[in-house]
């Protein structure tokens, strides 16, 4: 019986170490997880972080829309957010390029006019006409609401738009590198959370 005894014993701490070592690599994993969502949305390089996330088998997708910013870091909001308020000019200027050349001597003239003196709405504007537009997606850019200025973006027409084409790519693979942080977070967490349970 002592021998027995003596086994269960041995059995029951093979058992318990095994656990403690499964709940310490979910516990590590977890941790690396929050720290590379921190850095992704700080826009801090993340190379150790996605390095110790991949030998902890996260989510393959996730990983591979990581990796190309892993040394350098993603664009912080506020980059874009200044980067966009630099492309605004550009953006006036496309949209005063699409108004028409037709109606009568006065319409004309006041288009004209806008070539010249430029008289457009600040802040943050009702209406979908494109100077409102414009109005919105300059108080986004200055508040870095990436998000919304994109949203708005999308509202003009693609020749207004388009000197800020190149931005919209990379502010939609900012959100998608984001994502994928948080997402590789969540996995974790919540593998942690349910072996706690």
């Amino acid at each position: 019986r002592i021998a027995t005894l003596e086994e269960t014993v041995r059995g029951g701490q093979a058992e318990l170490a095994r656990r403690m070592a499964t709940e310490d690599a979910k516990g590590r994993f977890a941790l690396t997880a929050i720290a590379l969502r921190d850095a992704v949305d700080k826009g801090a390089p993340f190379a150790a972080e996605l390095a110790s996330a991949k030998s902890h088998a996260a989510d393959a997708a996730s990983v591979a829309v990581l990796e190309p910013y892993a040394s350098t870091g993603v664009p912080s909001a506020q980059a874009l957010g200044r980067e966009l308020s630099s492309l605004m000019p550009a953006l006036w200027k496309a949209a005063r390029g699409t108004t028409p050349q037709t109606g009568t001597f006065l319409e004309r003239l006041q288009a004209n006019a806008g070539n010249i003196i430029r008289i457009r709405p600040a802040g943050d504007v009702a209406g979908d006409d494109h100077d409102s537009i414009r109005a919105r997606i300059e108080a986004r850019a200055a508040t870095a609401d990436i998000d919304n200025a994109l949203s708005e973006l999308m509202k003009l027409p693609p020749e207004v738009r388009a000197p800020a084409e190149a931005w919209i790519k990379k502010a939609q693979a900012r959100n998608a590198a984001v994502a994928a942080a948080r997402n590789i977070a969540q996995t974790a967490i919540g593998a942690l959370a349910k072996s706690g349970s």
